[in-house]
């Protein structure tokens, strides 16, 4: 994994907005911005939604919550961290 560049030290941590209704994820994002959160890992909880069966793989979950859904995470200045393959 390689961090995105900044002019700060990063912060944040696992976000797992699945385990709540949508409706409550822009809140989440208001409260990332006012604790300055700019950095989070996701489907750390939701892996059996994203692959259900060996080499069947489904990003619905993760898409819609890092930048599919109508609030997006990189709207709130978050930074989503991925691994490289």
């Amino acid at each position: 994994m390689t961090l995105p560049r900044t002019a700060k030290v990063p912060f944040g941590g696992d976000y797992n907005p699945e385990q709540w209704p949508q409706d409550v994820w822009k809140q989440d994002y208001q409260l990332f911005d006012l604790a300055r959160i700019d950095t989070v890992t996701l489907g750390v909880f939701d892996w059996a939604l994203t692959q259900p069966a060996p080499d069947v793989y489904d990003f619905t979950v993760l898409d819609r919550i890092s930048d599919g859904g109508a609030v997006r995470l990189p709207a709130y200045g978050v930074v989503v961290l991925k691994e490289e393959r």
